[in-house]
């Protein structure tokens, strides 16, 4: 989450510690949208190097997080577990909605962090990588050019209920040893 400075400057200061990366799993880049994407825009060249790194990568973009939309349903649950993780979120997001009830927040970095101990959630596919770095109209757009040989593998698709329903369960959930 966020953007990639503390990675690239790990793998310049010591390359050697890519070695030891199984993979790096981020929310970042908007590869079927041609924008860019915060978490890539903010450090550019970062992303550059990191995607050039080859560590595997799993890169879970705008394209496939902007599905992931939590839905009143899915509030009502949090709001009866009422335990107090439920209980912060729905206050968070209630100050957020500042008065638009309709309005639900989209679950981009959680979406990343979920690929990452349930990768069944999203589909991939294999390729590389090129973030614009010269540019300043399109700094930061990520461009992906698939490749069965590819060390990064780009969200395509994703199952959003099942995700959706994985976030809800783990908030309600009581507070473990308890």
């Amino acid at each position: 989450m966020g953007p990639l400075t503390n990675i690239a400057l790990a793998l310049k200061t010591e390359p050697r510690i890519k070695e030891k990366i199984e993979r790096i799993v981020l929310m970042g880049g908007a590869f079927d949208l041609l924008r860019s994407e915060y978490n890539i825009h903010r450090d550019r060249a970062a992303a550059q190097i990191v995607f050039a790194s080859g560590v595997p990568i799993v890169a879970v973009g705008l394209d496939v997080t902007l599905k992931c939309k939590l839905e009143g349903t899915d509030l009502e649950k949090m709001r009866a577990a009422d335990n107090p993780a439920s209980r912060f979120l729905v206050r968070l997001i209630g100050l957020w909605q500042n008065g638009r009830t309709t309005q639900y927040p989209t679950l981009h970095d959680p979406l990343a962090v979920a690929a990452a101990f349930r990768p069944d959630l999203i589909e991939t596919q294999a390729g590389k990588v090129e973030v614009e770095t010269g540019a300043p109209l399109t700094f930061g757009v990520t461009m992906f050019t698939a490749a069965a040989g590819g060390t990064t593998r780009v969200a395509r698709q994703v199952r959003v209920r099942e995700f959706l329903d994985l976030f809800v369960e783990r908030l309600a959930a009581a507070p473990r040893g308890r």
